[in-house]
């Protein structure tokens, strides 16, 4: 086959089912019906002499020919919006959508901070969308996610064409209010018997790595509420309810942001941050920038 015998219209078809993640969200994209789109795939897959796409379950997956081909589509077109816009001699406007998927229990400073290169790139148009962590993983299979940022990696089972990959790891340290925290300081971290303390909901990693420490101490405390909600465990923290954790990492802005003062580490408890992408996207150029930015963003680990 010649470059003049492919298809680009044919080609935009099998896009928009790539990216919609089903030949149904496609045509009520493009405004055709599913034969028409059909039918367009069957021929493209007659030209390049492969099949593009295999079903697993209900839905349509790329075959490794068509992980190859959605990467040039992706590219092909992002150039075409490129020159339409300099035809038009105007400035290039967020012409590609990345949607990421952010677990509800994601530390929001840190989210910030991995995302900013992609709000800053102006080819780009974020959206994030926030929900539990296996509902965004089914929603990045369906390929209606670009990436999902998560607290923990998913079983390689879960999805087996995707990749996970740790972007950051911090210690997990305790916060109180001034005048409780002066109080638990004496025989730290003895002292969080029976202590007032605000944690995240069970199950998540995070509480199940304080559950383990307490009981590695030997201490009780007082769990006076637990919650999703980072900000909110914080502003109760603040307000004298108890003592509540955060990552080291952001240590800092948390002391100056709620006035509150940092106790001390829970020792070998950490908070990780992962990435999940789907394989044909691990060269996308936004995910590599998410990528840079924990880079950038990592400390050297304590001596």
């Amino acid at each position: 086959m010649t470059l003049r015998q492919l298809n680009f219209h044919h080609l935009r078809y099998f896009w928009a089912v790539a990216r919609e993640g089903s030949i149904r969200a496609a045509s009520q994209l493009l405004h055709v019906t599913q034969a028409t789109i059909s039918g367009q795939l069957r021929q493209l897959e007659d030209q390049l002499g492969a099949e593009l796409f295999h079903r697993e379950g209900r839905g349509l997956c790329l075959s490794e020919t068509g992980q190859v081909v959605y990467r040039h589509a992706e590219s092909i077109f992002a150039m075409g919006d490129a020159l339409l816009d300099a035809l038009a001699e105007r400035p290039p406007g967020h012409s590609r959508r990345f949607v990421v998927g952010v677990a509800e229990l994601m530390p929001k400073m840190a989210t910030v901070q991995l995302l900013r290169p992609v709000l800053a790139d102006p080819t780009l148009r974020l959206v994030i969308q926030e929900d539990p962590t296996e509902s965004l993983l089914q929603r990045l299979e369906a390929r209606a996610l670009d990436a999902v940022l998560t607290d923990h990696a998913p079983a390689p089972t879960l999805l087996p064409r995707a990749q996970a990959s740790a972007l950051a790891e911090s210690p997990i340290c305790l916060f109180a209010h001034p005048q409780l925290a002066q109080r638990l300081r004496s025989d730290w971290p003895l002292s969080l018997d029976q202590a007032p303390v605000l944690l995240p909901q069970a199950q998540t990693p995070v509480r199940l790595g304080l559950d383990r420490w307490f009981r590695r101490i030997g201490v009780r405390p007082d769990l006076v509420a637990e919650c999703d909600d980072a900000a909110l465990i914080k502003q109760l923290g603040a307000e004298g309810f108890g003592a509540f954790p955060a990552t080291e990492s952001v240590s800092e802005t948390v002391r100056r942001q709620y006035g509150v003062e940092e106790l001390g580490q829970a020792h070998g408890v950490v908070e990780q941050i992962w990435l999940v992408v789907r394989e044909a996207q691990m060269d996308d150029p936004a995910v590599r920038a998410i990528q840079d930015a924990a880079r950038r963003g990592r400390k050297p680990a304590p001596g």
